[in-house]
């Protein structure tokens, strides 16, 4: 059961992460050259944070000019470095989001963590209306991804 499960989640990342990468090259070249699009950047805990942060810092600037980030509510380590990088970030600009699932968590309660997380990702997705969705950290970008791909799909988010 554990195994299907983590195949189901493995495929939905996977997925999910070729779906984001045909859109941003769709995106980045629709662009109109010195636009700036909204980039909203899902980040996990430690070593996902660092990765995510290192790959902004080799996009161009188009795509980091406008940027948001959601954070776990519980990842107490992540908003420090986002900082440090990113100093002159508007108030607003870092978004807390609830895990969909924390390490150790049974299964069965994580089914409500799940739509709770679910339904506050359709909620930020709604509010800030980005361009660009990049995601590094499954327990938290798995909601988010699965918001965006039904809004996108229902014509509620550009792209």
């Amino acid at each position: 059961m554990m195994y299907a499960i983590g195949l189901f989640f493995l495929t939905v990342f996977g997925a999910f992460f070729l779906f984001c990468i045909i859109m941003w090259i769709g995106l980045y070249l629709s662009q109109k050259k010195g636009d700036a699009m909204r980039t909203l950047v899902v980040l996990g805990s430690g070593g996902h944070t660092t990765e995510m942060l290192s790959m902004l810092s080799a996009l161009p600037p188009a795509l980091t000019a406008r940027l948001v980030f959601i954070i776990a509510a519980t990842d107490t380590m992540s908003e420090p470095k986002v900082r440090a990088q990113y100093p002159s970030l508007p108030p607003g600009a870092i978004r807390r989001t609830p895990r969909a699932r924390e390490v150790g968590q049974g299964q069965v309660s994580s089914v409500w963590s799940t739509l709770l997380a679910t339904a506050h990702a359709f909620y930020t997705l709604l509010d800030t209306n980005p361009s660009l969705l990049l995601c590094n950290g499954p327990g938290t970008c798995v909601p988010v991804a699965l918001a965006a791909i039904a809004l996108r799909s229902f014509g509620l988010l550009p792209g």
